[in-house]
């Protein structure tokens, strides 16, 4: 059990080869065809199709996401110190105000989109570690007490998927020729 055997190795293979073709495969680029018969370059990517349908759906979900955990973070009221949920739920406000304002980029097809969203991504990934920071600050405790070893993981995935959507949208045809409002 604490070696790979082969067939470990084979499905290693074929999920990074089977990456490694969708990479190349989608940077090809298309030939149509044209009146004369002929074949022509394809019109340009534009529009919120292709990867970018996942950016909306996610961008859409984490909207309701906000939205789910502020409303839990408000039914602590009566449980915590008021103080201390006012600051947490301030800050939610403040998160949730910011990704309304660039999902309207997103739908309204901004060209200031992509770095608004990247801007959007660090907040998040940052969101739990100042809240902490802030906290701990107020109620005078170590800030040691308030790491969590899930959060940590948390962090870690959201930070890399961050990272890996942030590279999308700055070598993306499709989002350069969309985001030009």
């Amino acid at each position: 059990m604490g070696s790979f055997s082969i067939w470990h190795w084979l499905i290693v293979l074929l999920f990074v080869g089977g990456i490694g073709y969708a990479i190349v495969w989608s940077r090809r680029v298309p030939k149509v065809a044209t009146a004369d018969g002929g074949t022509g370059i394809a019109p340009p990517l534009t529009g919120l199709g292709g990867w970018l349908a996942l950016f909306v759906i996610g961008q859409v979900l984490g909207l309701f996401r906000g939205l789910a955990s502020l409303l839990e973070t408000v039914r602590l009221y009566d449980k915590a110190d008021p103080k201390l949920v006012n600051v947490e739920v301030a800050m939610m406000v403040a998160l949730l105000a910011f990704s309304v304002y660039v999902t309207i980029a997103l739908f309204r097809k901004w060209r200031s989109f992509p770095v608004l969203w990247i801007y959007q991504g660090l907040a998040v990934v940052l969101f739990y570690w100042l809240a902490a920071l802030i906290l701990s600050g107020m109620m005078n405790v170590s800030f040691a007490k308030f790491v969590d070893e899930a959060e940590i993981g948390r962090s870690i995935g959201t930070a890399i998927g961050v990272a890996l959507w942030a590279w999308y949208l700055r070598v993306s045809v499709r989002v350069r020729n969309t985001f030009v409002n």
